[in-house]
């Protein structure tokens, strides 16, 4: 965990494993999502470590509410927007990180409370990048 560059290594292939089997409940059994928190944590300075955690969660929150359900109880929620508004300017971790809060968002009313420094970050990733379908 000390590592960032191994931890930026895992979160991109992480990422790109729930993106190709939608999230599936078999990465919340292996703490997928408590492996990608722990580096977005442990690596705020890490631009690349931000960016890759923020992707991995976008493919590990796709149809898999345990997941989702994983990210918001274990303070997802600060880590993705924390790193939209250090890195405004990084369009990938804005997109991601729009879509993920988005999800959680979509999944119950408790959750919509537990977003309250969201919507800073959401409205500074709309308005650096209105060009991008996935921001807006």
């Amino acid at each position: 965990p000390t590592a960032a560059k191994v931890q930026s290594c895992a979160c991109a292939a992480l990422g790109n494993l729930a993106c190709h089997t939608v999230g599936t409940a078999e990465h919340a059994q292996l703490e997928g999502v408590e492996l990608v928190l722990a580096a977005l944590r442990a690596h705020t300075e890490e631009g690349e470590v931000q960016e890759r955690g923020v992707g991995a969660l976008q493919g590990l929150t796709c149809n898999c509410l345990p997941n989702r359900e994983r990210v918001v109880q274990l303070g997802g929620i600060d880590l993705v927007s924390q790193a939209m508004l250090e890195y405004p300017a990084v369009e990938t971790i804005q997109s991601a990180g729009s879509i993920v809060l988005s999800r959680l968002a979509a999944d119950s009313l408790s959750n919509c409370a537990l977003l309250a420094a969201a919507p800073a970050a959401v409205l500074q990733a709309m308005s650096a990048l209105p060009e991008d379908g996935h921001v807006q």
